[in-house]
């Protein structure tokens, strides 16, 4: 009954105590085993003394009975056969059979039907799919199939032995096979995809026109058929083991094709069914493309500006659309920058005209158009039709004075020039840390040892010359070189005069020869005047040059509508007064030690803040501030001045300077700081001039 004597051995209990475990593998014959059980120690064994090391035996007893297990068998094929083929045999259908294990060997075996699954087709007929179905003892299979049944059937057979099912056995087993029934007329399936023309090949997977179950797909074939020379696909169309369909639509290709597959048995190639699959791909109007420049620059105040093939790669779509007009519609993202917007024609050419002084950079909007396109387009078309690109339009440079303005015939003179956009990125599109090729003119002349210092001012050293020029900034940057300039920036002056106009017999004027008109020349100069209009109040008595700046003293309060005080500076564009002036006459000028000495009839020098020196007719201009000469007033009328190194003469009606006695004519020595009296001074006279 067992296969090997039992084997005892010490296991753990679930209390974690020790326990017997008996080990016994049964025969597989049912029946009763007995066995006894003692417990033997590892003590002493002497009986003679009373040593008892083993237990009293136990018996126990094992009963096995047969449980039966269940039959097997093995379908060896799948069948194919037509519609109405009638009785079908089959031998050698089920192999691989036996009722169980080898101990059960002596029990019999009988087949029956078990089960019938329909995979595909016209299903199950109401009374069953066989008419007739046995399974012969020997594995071979007798069957008739319903005329009216086609499709796919899973069919299962049973086993049955007679060892019964007591104590849990088991006394059937099963396994499957599928049956094809071909139809008398294939069924065909007929489908339509609808597709959009596009811009490049594109590849689609078309995978609902077959739904054969996966474990059926192995018994099946697909193939396209009739279609070797597609007109709208890039190849003809191939399909996989599944029944999905591959295809590739060409770029720019619209109209239909038919797809015909045939789903056809492995075994044996028959053709099951033929599907259908139209493929209609609807025409597009493709979007129209061009190409332009990212940028382009011009210079202010040019006028109509024309750039031929501005548009390049014009086009209204692929060649099937090439019979359709293009247009552009521009739009400017600066509003005032243009007269108009601009305009791209046709052929490409663009064309704009900037406002008067507009200048800088400005984004410009360019989208196409064809004859084909809707109305509206989503986002994606705008972004196809549409492009930007910027015109930097570049400022002419702008010269608004020169300091000095009233230079030596000589010339060698250095004058700045101030204005805007002699050199910056905003002027000249790009960074540097100073900026060149530029000149600039004096007339005809060009001025020389340029120095750039800011966008806003530059100098240089002026040229010889006669009478008024034009002062002219010339960029050169080849086609885009530009030039601002300056009616009269510079007077190349021989003689500047001053004095009481003819016309009111009060006013000042201050005239400045020769006239720009018939100048003559350095050798030959005209006596010309021409009139500085100054609009001085009063008339002029005195005149000085320093620093490039002429000033002018007298009688008058205003010059051009601005309060002097009775002395100023001109540098030929601006009048400075110098601080708040002075409270009467100014008779004489003098240049002295760098600064200006004003001497006259006057008793008090105001400073910008409008504090007071009490200076008598005699006051020193540092070029920021009136001061006494050494400290001392002169209380009294100075008539003239005349300086020499660091020694300045006064003369005038006066008695003393400061507390130094002087009668009339006075020596300022710089050096020591010192007042005195011009030998024993003047008596009985005024002295007007030095």
């Amino acid at each position: 009954l067992l296969a090997s004597p039992p084997t005892l051995r010490f296991g753990v209990a679930a209390d974690g105590g020790r326990q017997g475990v008996v080990d016994f593998t049964p025969s597989g014959l049912p029946g009763i085993v007995n066995f006894n059980v003692t417990l033997v120690d590892s003590g002493p064994s002497n009986s003679a003394v009373g040593d008892a090391h083993t237990s009293r035996p136990t018996s126990f007893r094992i009963l096995l009975r047969r449980v039966n297990l269940p039959p097997v068998l093995e379908m060896a094929y799948n069948l194919t056969i037509p519609q109405g083929a009638g009785g079908q045999f089959r031998a050698g259908m089920v192999a691989n059979f036996a009722p169980g294990p080898a101990v059960e060997s002596d029990q019999s075996l009988s087949f029956y039907l078990d089960s019938v699954e329909s995979l595909s087709g016209a299903g199950i007929p109401a009374t069953g799919l066989f008419v007739a179905f046995e399974v012969t003892s020997d594995g071979a299979l007798s069957y008739t199939v319903d005329d009216a049944a086609w499709g796919a059937f899973r069919v299962t057979v049973g086993a049955r032995d007679n060892g019964g099912t007591s104590f849990g056995g088991v006394d059937t087993g099963r396994d499957s096979f599928v049956l094809v029934v071909q139809p008398l007329e294939p069924e065909g399936l007929r489908l339509t995809l609808r597709l959009e023309e596009k811009s490049s090949p594109t590849t689609h997977i078309f995978a609902s026109l077959f739904s054969e179950p996966a474990d059926l797909l192995p018994l099946y074939t697909f193939s396209v058929i009739g279609l070797t020379s597609p007109s709208i696909f890039t190849a003809p169309p191939v399909v996989n083991g599944s029944g999905a369909v591959f295809f590739t639509v060409g770029g720019f290709e619209y109209g239909s094709e038919v797809i015909r597959v045939v789903l056809s048995l492995r075994n044996g190639g028959v053709q099951v069914r033929e599907h259908v699959l139209e493929v209609i791909v609807a025409a597009v109007n493709d979007m129209p493309s061009f190409t332009i420049p990212d940028s382009l620059a011009v210079v202010e105040g040019i006028g109509l500006s024309t750039i031929p093939a501005f548009a390049t790669s014009i086009s209204p779509g692929p060649p099937n659309e090439a019979s359709q007009g293009v247009s552009f519609t521009l739009t400017s993202l600066t509003a005032g920058f243009f007269l108009s917007d601009p305009e791209i024609a046709s052929d490409g050419e663009l064309s704009f005209r900037t406002s008067l002084g507009m200048h800088g950079l400005v984004t410009v909007v360019a989208r196409i158009h064809d004859s084909g396109m809707d109305a509206i387009l989503d986002t994606t078309q705008l972004e196809a039709t549409t492009s930007y690109f910027t015109i930097r339009v570049f400022p002419l440079p702008v010269v608004s004075s020169i300091s000095p303005r009233l230079v030596p015939t000589a010339g060698r003179v250095t004058v700045t020039l101030r204005g805007q956009y002699f050199g910056s990125y905003y002027s000249r599109g790009y960074f540097a840390a100073s900026y060149g090729d530029f000149a600039i003119y004096i007339g005809g002349d060009k001025c020389l040892n340029n120095a750039f210092l800011s966008d806003g001012e530059v100098t240089c050293e002026v040229p010889s010359g006669i009478g008024p020029s034009a002062v002219s900034f010339n960029v050169s940057d080849g086609a885009l070189s530009r030039a601002g300039s300056l009616d009269a920036g510079i007077i190349h002056s021989l003689v500047i005069y001053g004095g009481v106009s003819a016309d009111s017999e009060t006013a000042g004027f201050i005239a400045v020869g020769p006239r720009r008109v018939a100048a003559g020349t350095l050798e030959s100069p005209s006596a010309s005047l021409s009139d500085a209009n100054l609009a001085l109040s009063r008339g002029v008595l005195a005149l000085a040059t320093l620093a490039g700046r002429l000033f002018v003293a007298g009688n008058f309060l205003t010059a051009a509508g601005v309060k002097v005080g009775h002395v100023l500076a001109w540098d030929g564009f601006e009048i400075s007064p110098l601080g708040l002036g002075v409270d009467g006459a100014v008779k004489a000028l003098a240049v002295f030690r760098g600064g200006l000495v004003a001497g006259g009839a006057f008793t008090r020098a105001f400073q910008q803040e409008g504090q007071v020196v009490s200076s008598g007719g005699l006051a020193f201009w540092s070029g920021s501030a009136w001061s006494l000469l050494g400290g001392a007033s002169v209380p009294g009328d100075v008539t003239a001045l005349l300086a020499s190194g660091d020694t300045l003469y006064v003369a005038g009606r006066f008695s003393k300077v400061g507390s130094t006695p002087a009668r009339g004519l006075a020596r300022y020595d710089a050096g020591t700081g010192a007042w005195r009296e011009v030998g024993g001074g003047v008596s009985g006279g005024v002295v007007l001039t030095l």
